[in-house]
């Protein structure tokens, strides 16, 4: 009756009723929308999470996988292996079983035409066999060079048991294959497996089931234990058939991997994460439940009800509580992924440089702290002929693209180099590797280098990249900046060019990031200083050439300035003969040893 009575009472208090009852009304709604608003970017934020989390654990997978084929890759290169004959084979294989006991499926030797000749353990149901008709075998042909395979799941253990076979090739003399090594991994055996103990060391992400999945969609891992071997459920097979859920996310395209809300085997709600592991044609699948990944989101969503059912919320109070716990969301899950890119990135790079016998080399390398678009990598490695390689390139990308591409750019020089007799041999196979990974707004760079220690002939081949300068005695000399960059077309050939390094004399490779270096005000430090820089330098070796560019860097810039881009300097100088007398190089072993090498049998 009382509200009857104020109705009624007069126009003036109807019109006050209701501007008060739209006021309540709008701000309802408004906080209404805001929530809504802040719900639904919460959930992308936790799926593009997902993504990148599973990118990331994929590169660390194929970091694990390279280290189990260290140790066949090390008696691939025995004399004992590629010149012996198959009874002198089997017995070395024989007395290298105990460092074989890592492949709990044993270790197959097959000549150049896929015929078995040596196995540890022994299976002579399968001595003489043809397998030349095996994936695995036929890809050591295909490949150029041939490089390490890692299969699907194939029933050829012993007792037909389902294996996964990591195989090497086993080169000649002349880089010819004569033969290829393959270790086999049981499926399912995660009490004695070193396969299986590497991946949990990786503490894979997803609160959920966790799979790895190979090409035709036989499970070689789940996190369980439950459904190894057997073949995963049509909506996650691959991307190729119509019902894939990774096609469906429509983001796999150029290696990125993708995420999407979906429903488990037992019809839970997911967060199922795809990503492919780089160099095999597996893929990482993760499922985190969405029940406890929205579970702050849903916490929010109680007390908004429980203020709006009051109607005393404001909106400006639901638009800063929102920002306020997005802000907290992006902030700790991007912590934690910035730091695993830094534990990436840094060792994929070496821990120091190579010291030779005659010859001085220096580096330095920084890493943007500030969000740089573009990444350096370097790397070395002393291959069996004697010869160094050297390789400098820049990713323009961003994140776990950036660090995705570097690890297999990384992975593709290595390979090729133990195969290419020159440097623009492997910029051109390397290419042709990268060119259907990468994606349309990344782009790569690189420099690559054959160095004979003896002679000093260098071998140089350019893909876009800064023009390298020789330095002799004060005179610089700019080779020639040619080659387009690498992925860009496919079969493009790239050309390499010679110089010979006298005594005294010494070539820089620097990265784009020094030229980008600006201050506050005014130009770049750009190639002129750059040049003046190392000709007025009355150093001698290759460090000393480093740190002189490096110092003249710290002056022209601030050191803010410093952290916004990769800075990457390199310089091979070859020793004056006293010099070279006074400083002893190490052994080959010691370089091995140096740059995170196993092979004891070079």
């Amino acid at each position: 009756m009382g509200l009857k009575r104020f109705w009624g009472q007069s126009r003036g208090g109807r019109i006050l009723a209701a501007v008060i009852l739209l006021a309540m009304l709008g701000l309802i709604g408004t906080a209404a929308y805001n929530y809504l608003s802040y719900r639904k970017a919460a959930e992308e934020l936790i799926i593009e999470r997902d993504r990148q989390v599973a990118l990331l654990t994929a590169v660390r997978l194929r970091d694990e996988l390279d280290k189990l084929a260290d140790e066949l890759q090390a008696l691939a290169r025995s004399q004992s292996l590629y010149l012996g004959l198959t009874d002198r084979q089997r017995l070395f294989l024989r007395g290298a079983s105990q460092r074989l006991s890592l492949f709990d499926g044993g270790v197959i030797l097959m000549d150049n035409s896929g015929r078995v000749r040596a196995t540890v353990p022994e299976r002579w149901d399968i001595m003489s066999d043809d397998w030349s008709g095996q994936e695995f075998f036929k890809s050591m042909l295909v490949a150029q060079p041939p490089a390490i395979h890692f299969s699907p799941v194939l029933d050829v253990g012993p007792g037909d048991a389902p294996v996964v076979v990591m195989s090497v090739p086993v080169l000649g003399e002349n880089k010819e294959m004569v033969g290829v090594l393959s270790g086999l991994f049981r499926l399912g055996q995660s009490q004695v497996s070193a396969f299986y103990a590497s991946i949990v060391r990786l503490r894979l992400a997803g609160s959920g089931d966790t799979y790895i999945v190979d090409g035709s969609g036989r499970i070689i891992y789940d996190a369980g234990y439950q459904r190894t071997g057997d073949t995963i459920n049509g909506e996650l097979v691959r991307p190729a058939q119509p019902k894939d859920a990774v096609a469906q996310a429509g983001t796999l395209a150029g290696g990125q991997g993708g995420a999407r809300r979906t429903q488990d085997a037992e019809g839970h709600e997911v967060v199922a994460a795809f990503a492919p592991v780089p160099g095999t044609d597996w893929m990482l699948v993760t499922e985190t439940d969405w029940t406890a990944a929205m579970a702050p989101v849903q916490r929010s969503a109680t007390g908004f009800i429980a203020l709006l059912a009051l109607g005393i919320i404001p909106a400006l109070g639901v638009m800063l509580l929102a920002r306020g716990q997005r802000s907290d969301l992006v902030g700790r899950d991007q912590a934690t992924i910035v730091g695993q890119l830094k534990q990436v990135r840094q060792r994929l790079v070496p821990a120091q440089a190579p010291l030779l016998k005659g010859w001085d080399v220096g580096v330095y390398h920084r890493s943007a702290t500030n969000g740089a678009v573009a990444h350096d990598m370097y790397d070395f490695m002393l291959l069996p002929d004697g010869r160094l390689m050297t390789s400098l390139a820049t990713v323009a990308d961003k994140g776990i693209t950036a660090v995705h591409l570097l690890s297999t750019l990384r992975a593709a020089f290595r390979m090729a180099a133990c195969r290419a007799h020159s440097a623009g041999q492997v910029l051109t196979e390397c290419n042709n590797l990268i060119c259907p990974e990468l994606g349309p707004e990344s782009a790569i760079t690189s420099i690559y280098a054959f160095l004979d220690p003896e002679s000093g002939l260098l071998q140089v081949a350019s893909a876009g990249f800064c023009a390298p300068l020789l330095w002799r005695g004060g005179d610089l000399e700019e080779m020639r900046e040619e080659g387009t960059f690498l992925g860009q077309t496919l079969d493009h050939k790239y050309v390499h060019e010679e110089v010979l390094l006298a005594p005294g004399e010494s070539i820089i490779f620097y990265s784009p990031g020094v030229l980008g270096v600006r201050p506050e005000t005014g130009d770049t430090f750009g190639p002129e200083r750059a040049r003046t820089t190392l000709s007025g330098s009355g150093e001698a070796t290759g460090q000393g050439l480093v740190d002189a560019l490096c110092v003249d860097l710290t002056t022209f810039a601030e050191k803010d300035s410093l952290q916004h881009q990769d800075i990457t300097v390199i310089a091979l100088s070859r020793s004056n003969a006293h010099l070279a007398a006074d400083k002893p190089g190490r052994t080959l072993m010691d370089n091995l040893r140096a740059l995170g090498e196993t092979d004891t049998d070079l």
